[in-house]
């Protein structure tokens, strides 16, 4: 009996010198060449040299990768469904943006979430899909010949029968509907999701087919990527994840691609509506069903909704736009982001999180500036065709809000008298064609009061 499981005198090690060029036993196209009979598990080795590369499709470019696993999540009733069967009917026609656009493809589908008659086939139509490229995904069970009940796949035991149907049909597209009721065991156990979703990774890497699997999110606010339900082992398996919620301010849906190991896509975020299209039924009557809209780029991401501040006030983009437009300008087209914060809260009122959603608004570039060895600072960056002229309208503007200020930096020859709150604004933005002799404001910084007015008169006292 052996104690130790890695006792070398009882379990001999084979081994090469470090750096030889050793000759692999065998390839996984290859048997083990010798005599020994095959049983169980074998260990073999295949050199990089002789693994041929290749291009990896885009189903949907930059978010559906073909050949792997992608997951879409979100709470229910949202729209993830209903936005997977409007890029599933484009793919039926050729139309879906990728490395298919052009050709129609096939689509398997099983879920068990919606009744087929009253909602997949009309919501399907009112996408519209191609019917005759879009299957229903069922198990049969046959007892002596004969049916004795009909039901939903499950995985992995049916994985061998998907993989069947996929090169049967020649579909390029797969989705499962909702994953946790169609997978066996326990989602909340590591060992179960793996073992499931490993086989119908195989399954997607050994056709090339797109598997796109439906979950659902926890509940409360956090990181978009712990919001998955069930084990971890469910985002770390699959090579993309898309997340999806309800934008409360425009009841637009906000879709996110929170991981990509294809390509430098995570972190875009795109919004889509739901539509209503009237559907005729084979019945005779006519019902609407959503749609979801073409897609447009987001400022807002996922993770800026779930973690919204429910008590705080919905942005007013104008007014934050305009003040950090004005502000990066004054500042000579940059300033530090650090900067950005403190004085767009002290002016405005402004939080860091509104401030970032107006930088991906005005499309304001974020590099880090070095300060020297081992230093740096995050800098934000206005672009100069963007960069409104600093003058009378952003000084008078400044003075709109600070009127007492501005007007104690008049010198005291303007007036007779020193300035009260009563005095015309129209005494003040007379002066204001001075600004136009002052140096350019991109290579200068913005002129201040006391740079057209001269210096304060208590200064000069």
């Amino acid at each position: 009996m052996i104690s130790d499981p890695w006792d070398t005198e009882s379990y001999p090690v084979a081994s090469a010198p470090v750096g030889g060029n050793y000759q692999p036993t065998s390839t996984p196209d290859e048997p083990v060449d010798d005599d020994t009979p095959k049983d169980g598990r074998v260990m073999t080795l295949t050199k990089a040299s002789e693994i041929h590369t290749k291009y990896q499709k885009q189903l949907l470019a930059g978010l559906i990768p073909a050949g792997t696993l992608t997951v879409i999540a979100g709470s229910g009733g949202i729209g993830k469904t209903t936005w997977l069967l409007k890029q599933i009917a484009l793919a039926s026609r050729g139309l879906l943006d990728g490395d298919y656009r052009g050709t129609p493809i096939d689509t398997l589908i099983a879920s068990n979430e919606d009744d087929w008659p009253t909602q997949m086939v009309p919501r399907l139509k009112a996408a519209g899909a191609d019917l005759d490229r879009v299957h229903k995904v069922d198990i049969q069970d046959w007892q002596q010949d004969a049916l004795v009940a009909m039901d939903t796949p499950s995985f992995p035991q049916d994985t061998a029968r998907l993989q069947a149907m996929i090169q049967e049909s020649g579909a390029s597209l797969v989705m499962i509907d909702a994953l946790d009721s169609l997978l066996a065991g326990d989602m909340n156990k590591t060992a179960d999701a793996r073992r499931a979703l490993d086989a119908l990774g195989q399954t997607a890497n050994a056709t090339g087919a797109a598997v796109v699997l439906i979950d659902h999110f926890r509940k409360g606010s956090g990181n978009v990527s712990d919001k998955l339900s069930g084990s971890h082992a469910k985002r770390d398996r699959v090579r993309s994840m898309l997340a999806i919620v309800i934008d409360p301010d425009t009841e637009d849906r906000i879709l996110t691609v929170d991981k990509s190991n294809y390509g430098p896509y995570q972190g875009q975020s795109y919004r889509f509506a739901l539509e209503e299209v009237s559907v005729q039924l084979d019945d005779g009557t006519t019902s609407k069903f959503p749609v979801a809209s073409d897609m447009t780029e987001s400022s807002v991401s996922v993770s800026d909704v779930i973690n919204r501040d429910p008590d705080s006030e919905i942005d007013p983009p104008n007014e934050i736009d305009d003040w950090l437009t004005n502000y990066l300008s004054e500042q000579g087209g940059e300033a530090a982001a650090s900067d950005v914060y403190r004085y767009g809260g002290a002016a405005g009122g402004f939080s860091k999180d509104q401030l970032k959603r107006s930088k991906r608004r005005l499309h304001i570039t974020g590099t880090q500036r070095s300060n020297g060895p081992g230093h740096s600072h995050h800098v934000w960056q206005l672009a100069l065709d963007d960069a409104e002229p600093s003058g009378s309208r952003e000084l008078r503007e400044h003075w709109e809000h600070s009127e007492q200020t501005a007007l104690q930096m008049l010198p005291d020859p303007a007036i007779t008298d020193r300035p009260s709150e009563s005095t015309p604004q129209s005494t003040l933005l007379n002066a204001l064609p001075a600004l136009d002799a002052l140096p350019d404001h991109k290579t200068q910084r913005t002129p201040t009061p006391l740079d057209v007015f001269g210096k304060h008169p208590k200064s000069q006292q």
